[in-house]
């Protein structure tokens, strides 16, 4: 496999590679002609694609509003495992109701194609505003990371583990606040892994035991989102020049916080810990020794106050 250029400024990787921080599938896709059903939604343009599904902006003609389309990659469809699993994606995160967390309205089919329509979000990924940006203003990223953790919490008190928290999963709406979407992946992700034995997932955000294919549990999310911080904080991956995905997973590479300065370095250290055991017992836990190691108490007192996305001034902290 070719190398992951995760060792350079994350703003300086190859546009292509950077938008596709998504979740991929190690195996070969096919290409398929899919749609949801045109009478009632009007395709304005697509949104992204990942390893299970497209997603589509669109226009509800019967109720006269904007929506977001998943629709499941058509290779996938004929795999009853993975239409199980993209069934339970809807009623999990249909289940899930949290003002930090994207909203799902609905899951239908149209002529064998399945589709899950969503909330639309409207605003910018953290992903492309670190593209846009580099570095973010460390308030801001730990305003970020506060509201992914109320998310995250949420969801883990509800028996959700999200398997792929990324800056391509985390929006910041019109409105400043922090939307984590793409919470079915942990069921999907999961069923497809049991299922075929791939692993699933993106290796620069996973634990050493999901790259090993062994079950998660919350911790998993606190190392992605400590990761994620990392990579808003300075722009840089926490990993060598030339690390492969090979290298991820064959095991031993592990994220070095080297930009940071040395106050952050235990918080870091905690959450990406080897063993799940040793680190954060919840992701509010290192939320808030984020803001109050970085001089941003406050925030912990406002949690929802809006982001106002900016590009950090100088240093982290």
């Amino acid at each position: 496999m070719s190398a992951l250029r995760i060792g350079t400024k994350f703003s300086a990787m190859e546009p292509a590679a950077a938008a596709r921080l998504s979740a991929v599938r190690l195996r070969r896709r096919g290409e398929v002609s899919h749609e949801p059903d045109p009478a009632h939604y009007e395709i304005i343009g697509e949104i992204g694609t990942g390893g299970t599904g497209t997603v589509y902006h669109a226009r509800d003609k019967f109720l006269d509003f904007d929506v977001a389309v998943k629709v499941l990659n058509p290779e996938l469809v004929s795999d009853e495992t993975t239409l199980d699993a993209f069934k339970g994606e809807a009623r999990i995160t249909m289940q899930l109701s949290h003002p930090n967390i994207l909203r799902l309205y609905t899951f239908q089919s149209y002529r064998g194609c399945p589709y899950i329509v969503m909330e639309l979000v409207r605003g910018e990924s953290l992903n492309s505003a670190i593209l846009r940006l580099g570095a973010i203003r460390v308030r801001c990223v730990c305003q970020i990371v506060m509201q992914c953790a109320m998310a995250l919490g949420y969801a883990h008190a509800h028996g959700v583990v999200h398997k792929d928290v990324k800056p391509e999963n985390i929006f910041i709406d019109e409105n400043g606040v922090v939307k984590v979407i793409d919470f079915g992946s942990a069921v999907l992700n999961g069923a497809l892994a049991e299922a075929s034995g791939d692993i699933v997932g993106t290796p620069q955000f996973m634990t050493p035991e999901q790259l090993r294919g062994e079950a998660v549990d919350a911790s998993a999310d606190i190392y992605a989102l400590a990761v994620t911080a990392y990579l808003a904080l300075t722009g840089f991956f926490p990993y060598r020049e030339g690390v492969s995905t090979d290298d991820f997973l064959a095991g031993g590479v592990r994220p070095h916080f080297d930009y940071l300065p040395d106050v952050l370095m235990p918080a870091f250290n905690m959450a990406t810990a080897y063993n799940p055991g040793e680190r954060y017992a919840s992701a509010g836990e290192f939320a808030i020794d984020l803001a109050r190691l970085c001089g941003c108490p406050d925030i912990l007192e406002n949690p929802d106050a809006p982001v106002k996305l900016e590009a950090a001034e100088e240093a982290p902290c």
